[in-house]
């Protein structure tokens, strides 16, 4: 739900539609690190798994592989040069680079009055230029949990 409704924003935000009007193309993402500023343990990776297939489906955004997986497809990629054909063999030097990156945080505040605990979440999320390391969008999402005890 979450990254559904931070996908929301970022497709709708101002950034998407400069960018398509100067560079006329739909622009090339990849996802960073996403830090858990919790007391909790939260698993980012599946939360950014989320942004990555919601903004693959959306259409309007090219994603590149995070920087473990590209080292996994780079590892391939020079196997490929030791033992596959001239012909079928991936070629160094195509990779295409990301012009964006997704990084984010998440934080708590933990509010308790006698026997009522309410958690507040906020997951915020930037994008940033990779090339002049400027921030083009900044959003964020809020959950609130109570428990009772």
């Amino acid at each position: 739900m979450v990254a559904h409704s931070l996908v929301e924003k970022i497709l709708t935000g101002a950034w998407l539609s400069n960018h398509i009007r100067n560079v006329e193309d739909s622009p090339y993402i990849t996802v960073g690190r996403v830090v858990n500023a919790t007391t909790e343990h939260l698993e980012t990776d599946t939360f950014m798994d989320e942004i990555e297939s919601a903004l693959i489906a959306s259409g309007e955004v090219y994603l590149i592989a995070r920087m473990n997986e590209r080292q996994g497809i780079r590892a391939e990629r020079a196997d490929q040069t030791l033992f596959s054909s001239g012909e079928t063999a991936a070629e160094w030097g195509n990779e295409t680079g990301a012009q964006y990156v997704i990084t984010g945080t998440i934080r708590t505040i933990v509010d308790e009055y006698g026997d009522e605990r309410v958690i507040y979440y906020q997951i915020s999320l930037d994008i940033t230029n990779t090339e002049t390391n400027v921030k083009v969008w900044s959003g964020n999402h809020e959950l609130k949990k109570i428990l009772e005890w």
